[in-house]
């Protein structure tokens, strides 16, 4: 390149450590540059046009549709665990036996649950039914799925989720 001119249009668009006190810039010069606007410019008026709103207020729109994503985020794991106490409580039918120890045991079957919401749903049972152990097993998306919650009193007298699990696994 004889002069700076000759270059035209220059867009940066990617940087990057090659060593050390060593970067690599990328850029786009001319027809290149001026392309890589355009489609800035027509993907922002898309999304523009997808929120409703005119271009130079599309970073607003786009703060209150966030906002808006996490509160309905919020909002559905409060009711995901209301689900799982209100299931914890008396939605799902629950085995009882007691230990050697005198620990209360609670197992169950759990229709179509992932394992979050297995999880959950033990933690709460421990609690509101005073149990020292709580299994639960489900099916969920052709694979099945157990979870074993101790107590406190539980762990301590030697129990260990991990090997209830596995040796409850070899009889599925």
């Amino acid at each position: 390149v004889g002069r700076t001119g000759e270059i035209g249009l220059l867009v940066l668009v990617g940087e990057g450590g090659i060593g050390a006190n060593m970067r690599r810039i990328e850029a786009l010069t001319g027809m290149g540059a001026y392309e890589f606007f355009r489609q800035r410019r027509e993907m922002t008026e898309n999304m523009a046009a997808a929120l409703k709103v005119e271009v130079n207020k599309l970073p607003e729109r786009v703060d209150r549709v966030l906002h808006r994503v996490k509160e309905l985020e919020s909002d559905l794991r409060r009711r995901g665990r209301e689900e799982m106490a209100s299931l914890a409580s008396g939605g799902i039918t629950w085995d009882e036996s007691t230990a050697a120890g005198g620990e209360k045991i609670l197992t169950a079957v759990a229709e179509d649950l992932d394992v979050q919401s297995l999880r959950e749903l033990a933690e709460h049972a421990l609690a509101a039914k005073a149990a020292g152990a709580v299994g639960i097993a489900t099916v969920h998306g052709g694979k099945a799925n157990m979870v074993v919650a101790l107590s406190g009193e539980a762990v301590k007298s030697g129990l260990n989720a991990v090997e209830l699990v596995r040796k409850a696994g070899r009889l599925l």
